[in-house]
């Protein structure tokens, strides 16, 4: 899943492709903000992302779709 983070005072947003799910994704970070810990969040490379919980501005997530490249040809 792909997943969008919005730091506050930070123009960029962050993007983060994990293998969670979007309930995974809510709970962690309703957990990081309740406990004022960070949000840790890692990719399936082996790659870990850690963001304050207070300074999360907003998530976005959505599914880590194929992408394509070309020309689509129909007849």
């Amino acid at each position: 899943m792909k997943v969008q983070i919005g730091i506050r005072q930070v123009q960029n947003e962050v993007e983060i492709d994990v293998d969670m799910t979007a309930d995974d994704i809510t709970k962690a970070f309703d957990d990081a903000v309740k406990d004022d810990k960070s949000l840790v969040l890692k990719d399936s490379e082996g790659t870990t992302l850690f963001v304050r919980g207070s300074a999360v501005g907003y998530i976005r997530t959505s599914s880590s779709g194929s992408r394509r490249v070309g020309f689509g040809f129909t007849n």
